[in-house]
């Protein structure tokens, strides 16, 4: 029938740091070859940071400088599972690996289908923090910012902004070029 599709957010198995190789990335779509689902979908990005070598926005596996920084913190689950992943994309780039393309291929050899997600939300710190770095977006644009009724501008991104929709529309159109989708 495949019907179904499977939605895998491209970012989160990384974050136990157990997907190091290309068949371990290929473990998380087999199970789909004899069964229902019809097409994969992969998240490429989390507003302006992307799972994949960008030229338009920011890899996680760029993040050396979050990961040394890390080192020397005491770490809840989340960062531990953020300094994970920054390490397992890091090497998998290095080993010429981007797991979003090694899915799409797999995922046609089975003959489903592949698609891309994207997460919308541009997020950033307030106030802005010289410890994100300066190409983070909102940390370079801060004008851009949501702001409530009252002026207090929010940690995300506005879309009423042009510049906004056009660096997340640079985004879109990178990864629909890097990506053999649907």
């Amino acid at each position: 029938t495949k019907v179904l599709q499977g939605s895998i957010d491209g970012i989160s198995f990384f974050w136990g740091n157990e997907y190091k190789e290309k068949e371990h990335i290929l473990e998380l779509v087999e199970r789909c070859r004899h069964s229902d689902f019809g097409k994969i979908i992969w998240a490429v990005n989390y507003g302006d940071k992307t799972n994949y070598p960008t030229k338009v926005a920011f890899n996680f596996a760029d993040w050396t400088w979050l990961s040394k920084m890390m080192d020397q913190a005491n770490l809840n689950n989340y960062a531990l599972g953020q300094k994970a992943a920054i390490e397992s994309l890091r090497k998998l780039f290095s080993n010429g690996i981007i797991p979003g393309k090694v899915i799409a291929q797999h995922v046609h050899d089975m003959g489903l289908k592949f698609d891309i997600m994207f997460r919308l939300a541009i997020l950033g710190r307030i106030p802005p923090m010289q410890i994100w770095p300066s190409w983070s977006f909102l940390e370079s644009h801060p004008e851009f910012r949501q702001v409530m009724q009252d002026g207090i501008p929010v940690q995300k991104a506005s879309y009423a902004y042009p510049e906004v929709r056009e660096f997340e529309l640079s985004i879109i159109r990178e990864a629909a070029e890097t990506f053999d989708i649907d």
